[in-house]
C-alpha cells in the first residue's frame, strides 16, 4: 500500500483487539521474522502499565531522556489527532511518509502474518526504533525505547518486546470486560509485564490485596521493586486560575500536568529516570516544566475565541473523573462549570455522573457522543434525563455551549480520549475552512454545512 489513508483504513479493519484467544504468539512471530531482536538490549527498554497515567509518565521519561543527550524511541496509545502520534523518534512523530514506509516494509517482512491493528503498530515501533540506520549502519537507532502498554500487560503486544524495565503507573477499574471485576485480577494482568530479574517502578499506594500480589510477583520473578517518592507540589494563581508547581532542585517548577495526579505521574516518572542512573539537572528540569501533553486538562481556544476557557480532559474512567473533580476544586474564581461528556459504549453513566457531583461543584452536565466505540444518547439511560442537553453531533454540541458561555463559566470537554481527540482534529479543520472564508471576505459561521465540509476537507 501507498497511500496513508489507505493504510490506516486496513489497519482499523483489523480490529483493536486480536479475534482469538490471547496470545502472544503472533507479535513474537513477527518480532522473530523483523530479525531485530538481537539489536534490542532489555536493559534499556521499558515498558509502562498501569490503568492511569501511562502515557503522562512515557512522555516525561522521554523528555527527561532527551534532556539527558539520549537518542529515545517513544511509542504511545491512544493517538489524539493522528496515527503517527504513536511512534516518535527524538520527540518527534513519525511522518505520514515515513509511517507508510514503515508499514510497507513491515508488512513485506511479515508477509502474511495476520496482525491486529495493535500488533501490527508496535511491529512497525520495533522496526523504527531498531532497524539499522541506512547511513551510519549503526544498530539500534535508539538508546532508550519506551513502550506504553495498550492494555492491561500480560497479553499485550509491548510485553513481547525483550525487557528488563517495568513500570506500573496507578490502578484502577477499567476494561473490566478483559481485566476482571475486581483491583487484584487488574493488577495480576499488569504486572505480567513483569519479567525474570526485572527492575520494577511502581505508583505508591496500592490496594492492600494487591500490595499482596506484589510480593508474590517480586518473589516469584526475583525482581526488584521501588516504590515512587512523591514529590513535595503547591498551587499558585495566574488569572484566578490554579498553576500546579513541583518540589524539584530546590525549587517551585511549574507544570504543564494539572491536580495531584499529575505531580504523581511526573513523581514516578523523576523516580524511574533516577533509578536508571541519571540525575535531574537544570537542563532536565527545565525540560519537564516545559513538557506537555494533548488533552489532559488543556486549555484549548474553540476556533480563537478567548471569551471563556475550554478544557480538553480525555478523562475514561472513574479514577480518571475522580482527579479530574479534585483539580475542578481549584478553579475556586468559577461560578459554574458546564460539562461536555461522551462516554465509551462499555463505561458506567451513573458512576460518572455520581462522581463529576461528589465534591458539590456547581458542575451542569452537557451529553454527547463520541465518535468512535461511544455511547449513544439513548444508553445513558436516566442519566439523559438529568442534564442540561443532549447534542448528538459533539461539533455542534461543543460550539452551541461554548457559545453560551459567559463571565465566571468554563467549559470541559471529557469522558473519553477519542472524544476529545476528534473534536480537536475537527478543531484544526474548521480553522482552514475559517480562514478561507475570511479570505474570500465572507462571515463564517459554524453551522451543519460547515460542519459536514470539515469532516470532508
Amino acid at each position: 500500500m501507498h497511500n496513508y489513508s489507505e493504510i490506516i483504513c486496513y489497519l482499523e479493519s483489523q480490529g483493536t483487539m486480536p479475534d482469538r484467544v490471547p496470545s502472544l504468539e503472533r507479535i513474537s512471530e513477527a518480532l522473530l521474522r523483523l530479525g531485530l531482536l538481537k539489536n534490542i538490549d532489555p536493559d534499556r527498554v521499558i515498558v509502562v502499565a498501569g490503568t492511569n497515567g501511562k502515557g503522562t509518565v512515557a512522555k516525561a521519561l522521554e523528555v527527561m531522556l532527551l534532556a539527558s543527550g539520549q537518542r529515545v524511541g517513544l511509542y504511545t496509545s491512544p493517538h489524539v489527532e493522528s496515527t503517527t502520534e504513536r511512534i516518535c523518534i527524538n520527540g518527534r512523530p513519525v511522518t505520514e511518509s515515513e509511517f507508510v514506509q514503515l508499514f510497507n516494509d513491515v508488512a513485506r517482512k511479515l508477509q502474511n502474518l495476520e496482525l491486529s491493528h495493535f500488533e501490527m503498530l508496535t511491529a512497525m515501533a520495533v522496526e523504527c526504533f531498531y532497524e539499522r540506520d541506512p547511513v551510519t549502519l549503526k544498530a539500534p537507532q535508539v538508546d532508550w525505547a519506551i513502550f506504553e502498554v495498550g492494555m492491561g500487560g500480560t497479553w499485550d503486544a509491548t510485553n513481547a518486546i525483550p525487557h528488563n524495565i517495568a513500570v506500573v503507573t496507578a490502578l484502577g477499574l477499567d476494561h473490566t470486560k478483559f481485566l476482571g471485576g475486581n483491583i487484584v485480577s487488574v493488577a495480576r494482568n499488569k504486572f505480567g509485564i513483569v519479567g525474570s530479574k526485572a527492575q520494577v517502578f511502581y505508583h505508591p499506594n496500592f490496594n492492600p490485596s494487591v500490595m499482596e500480589l506484589r510480593r508474590s510477583v517480586e518473589e516469584r520473578t526475583n525482581s526488584t521493586w521501588i516504590e515512587s517518592e512523591i514529590l513535595d507540589y503547591r498551587v499558585s494563581f495566574r488569572k484566578n486560575h490554579p498553576e500546579w508547581q513541583l518540589g524539584l532542585k530546590e525549587t517551585w517548577l511549574p507544570i504543564f500536568m494539572q491536580g495531584r495526579r499529575g505531580v504523581e505521574n511526573l513523581s514516578l516518572a523523576v523516580t524511574v529516570f533516577e533509578g536508571l542512573g541519571f540525575k535531574v539537572d537544570e537542563e532536565v528540569a527545565a525540560a519537564l516544566s516545559s513538557m506537555t501533553w494533548p488533552c489532559r486538562m488543556q486549555e484549548i481556544s474553540w476556533l480563537g475565541s478567548e471569551a471563556s476557557p475550554v478544557y480538553f480532559s480525555g478523562d475514561h474512567n472513574e479514577q480518571g473523573i475522580q482527579s479530574l473533580v479534585e483539580i475542578l476544586q481549584h478553579y475556586t474564581s468559577i461560578r459554574k462549570i458546564k460539562i461536555l461528556l461522551g462516554m465509551g459504549k462499555d463505561k458506567d453513566a451513573t458512576k460518572f455522573w455520581a462522581e463529576l457531583h461528589s465534591a458539590g461543584l456547581p458542575i451542569e452536565i452537557h451529553l454527547t457522543e463520541s465518535p468512535f466505540r461511544g455511547m449513544k444518547i439513548d444508553d445513558y439511560g436516566e442519566v439523559a434525563n438529568r442534564v442540561a442537553s443532549t447534542i448528538k453531533d459533539p461539533i455542534e454540541a461543543l460550539h452551541r455551549i461554548e457559545s453560551s458561555l459567559i463571565s465566571g463559566e468554563m467549559l470541559v470537554v471529557t469522558g473519553s480520549l477519542y472524544l476529545v481527540g476528534f473534536l480537536v482534529g475537527q478543531q484544526a479543520k474548521l480553522e482552514r475552512l475559517k480562514g478561507q472564508v475570511v479570505r474570500n471576505n465572507t462571515q463564517f459561521i459554524v453551522s451543519p454545512v460547515s460542519l459536514d465540509r470539515a469532516r470532508i476537507d
